[in-house]
C-alpha cells in the first residue's frame, strides 16, 4: 500500500482508505478487511500524543460518495472522529436519522436496482441501526447478489451492524465464496467484530493453511486478536498457531506479519516478546510501530528493554517513537 505523508511530514490516521480503489479494482478490496480490522494500540491514554498505525488515503466520505451517494448525505467528519476515539471503525458506531421511506427503497433497490444502485443502498446501511439494517443486508446475500463489491460490503456490515443471522451468513460467505478471495477476507474480518468465540475454530484453520489467499490469512489472524481481546480465557489456545504463523511468514508478506504480532499482544504471552521484537528492524515503519504497540500490552523486562532502545534512536519514524514511548510506560507500570 502506497503510504503518502501528510503536508507535516506525518502520516495521518485514516481508517477504510482502500474504499475508494475498492471502486476502481476488485484487487484491492482485501485492504478493507485489513483496515477495518487494525490491530493497533488499544491503550492509549487522553492528550497522549499518537497516531495509529497510520493508512493513508482518501477519506471514507469519498469513497461512499463516489459510489453515488449525494454531498448533502450526513457522512460528516466529527462522526468519524467520534468513532475513532472510541477505538471503533468510523461506520460502526454511526447511526443517523433515516426516514422508513428510504429504508424501505434500500430494500427494494438492494434487488431490483443496478449494480450502483445496490451497493448505494448497502451503503446505506451505514446510517442504521442494526435492527433496521438487518433486512438490507440479509437479502443481498438472499437475493443471490453476484457483485464483488456488494457483497464485500455487506459481508462487512454484517460484523458492523450484527443481527442473528450475521454468524451464519459470514461462515456460509467463508464456504460459498472460494474463488472470490476478497469476500472471504471480509466475511472473516466481519467474524472478528462479532467477537464469538465460535468463529475461532473455522479463523485457525483459515490461518494454518498456507495455501489460503494472504488476505484472507491476514484478516484471520486480526479476527483472532479481536476475538480474544473479548474472551481473554481463549489465548492459550491460539498462542501457538499465532507464533508458528509469524515464524513462518515470508518478508513479503507484511500484513500477516502484522496481524499475527497484533493478535499476539492481546494474547500477552511473554514467551513471544523475542519474536515479536526481533521485527522492530522492520524497513515498512507500520510493521515496527505495531511491534511496539504489541510489547506495550506484554510486560516483561525484554519488552521494556526493546522498546528503550527504540525510545533512545531519535531517527526512527514519528510514529514509531509515538507508539514506543507510550508502550514503555505502560510497561513499566506494570512491572512496578
Amino acid at each position: 500500500m502506497e503510504k503518502s505523508p501528510s503536508p507535516d511530514g506525518r502520516h495521518k490516521e485514516t481508517h477504510l482508505t482502500m474504499m475508494t480503489t475498492c471502486f476502481l479494482s476488485p484487487a484491492t478490496l482485501p485492504g478493507l478487511a485489513r483496515i477495518l480490522g487494525p490491530r493497533c494500540v488499544q491503550n492509549r491514554t487522553a492528550g497522549a500524543r499518537h497516531r495509529r498505525c497510520p493508512r493513508t488515503g482518501p477519506s471514507p466520505n469519498q469513497a461512499i460518495r463516489m459510489a453515488g451517494q449525494p454531498p448533502s448525505s450526513p457522512l460528516d467528519v466529527s462522526s468519524e472522529d467520534v468513532s475513532r476515539r472510541n477505538g471503533l471503525p468510523p461506520f460502526a458506531a454511526s447511526v443517523q436519522p433515516v426516514s422508513q421511506e428510504m429504508v424501505d427503497q434500500w430494500l427494494r433497490d438492494v434487488v431490483e436496482g443496478d449494480a450502483t444502485v445496490r451497493l448505494r443502498a448497502v451503503l446505506g446501511c451505514r446510517n442504521l441501526s442494526p435492527e433496521r439494517a438487518a433486512p438490507i443486508l440479509t437479502k443481498v446475500f438472499d437475493s443471490g447478489e453476484k457483485e464483488l463489491q456488494n457483497r464485500g460490503f455487506a459481508a462487512l456490515f454484517l460484523g458492523y451492524k450484527p443481527n442473528a443471522r450475521s454468524f451464519q451468513l459470514l461462515t456460509g460467505l467463508v464456504e460459498s465464496d472460494r474463488e472470490m478471495d476478497e469476500v472471504r477476507a471480509n466475511a472473516v474480518a466481519a467474524l472478528g467484530y462479532l467477537g464469538d468465540s465460535n468463529a475461532v475454530p473455522l479463523c485457525l484453520s483459515l490461518l494454518r493453511n498456507p495455501d489460503t489467499h494472504w488476505s484472507t490469512r491476514s484478516s484471520s489472524a486480526d479476527a483472532i486478536g479481536i476475538i480474544v481481546e473479548r474472551n481473554p480465557q481463549i489465548g492459550s489456545l491460539v498462542f501457538d498457531d499465532l507464533l508458528t504463523v509469524l515464524r513462518a511468514a515470508k518478508s513479503t508478506e507484511p500484513a500477516l506479519v502484522v496481524a499475527c504480532i497484533g493478535a499476539l499482544g492481546e494474547v500477552r504471552d511473554p514467551r513471544c516478546v523475542i519474536d515479536i521484537a526481533s521485527y522492530l528492524d522492520a524497513a515498512d515503519f507500520t510493521v515496527a510501530q505495531c511491534v511496539c504497540e504489541a510489547l506495550g500490552k506484554i510486560p516483561s523486562a525484554t519488552s521494556e528493554k526493546a522498546l528503550a532502545k527504540v525510545v533512545d534512536q531519535k531517527e526512527a519514524h514519528i510514529n514509531v517513537l509515538w507508539s514506543a514511548e507510550i508502550a514503555l510506560k505502560s510497561v513499566r507500570r506494570s512491572l512496578l
